[in-house]
């Protein structure tokens, strides 16, 4: 739920921009920091960032929203270069599934192969919760272990 508005991923572009307004647009190939071969291995696709909402959208053909992302706070690893792509701000709001709060469900989940991220199946999606310090990985209990949330369609990532 964002508000009052249920969304379902994938979704379109345009009920984002409803609730968000107008975003920054980066089509990769052209976002800086990411290296030409990483562009040349990425498919081709265009994020979508509210930087006044810790909001990413990522979609590979412009309008599906393949996968949506919230900022919570700044990475915790000394030396870490953020994106130029991501917000400028960070999501300030609460974020829950079904009405838990993203936290519990993401306590449930498993440290991914690199144990950069938590992930866990919910439904037909997926959630994952990347962590502000991948070096410190053993006890990642509350909200400010994690730098953001993402939601996506089972299949992804």
């Amino acid at each position: 739920m964002l508000g009052e508005r249920a969304i379902e991923i994938p979704c379109h572009i345009d009920t984002l921009k409803e609730i968000f307004g107008e975003p920054e647009k980066y089509v990769f190939g052209e976002a800086a920091g990411l290296s030409e071969s990483l562009n040349a291995a990425l498919p081709v696709r265009t994020n979508y960032v509210w930087h006044e909402w810790g909001v990413i959208a990522y979609t590979y053909n412009g309008f599906a929203v393949a996968t949506l992302e919230f900022r919570l706070r700044p990475t915790k690893m000394e030396g870490h270069k953020e994106p130029s792509f991501y917000p400028k701000k960070m999501f300030s709001g609460n974020i829950t599934v079904n009405g838990r709060p993203w936290i519990d469900l993401i306590r449930d989940g498993e440290l991914s192969e690199t144990e950069t991220f938590k992930k866990v199946n919910y439904g037909k999606f997926k959630v994952f919760a990347e962590l502000a310090d991948w070096y410190h990985t053993e006890n990642c209990l509350t909200e400010e272990d994690y730098t953001h949330i993402s939601f996506n369609k089972k299949g992804r990532r």
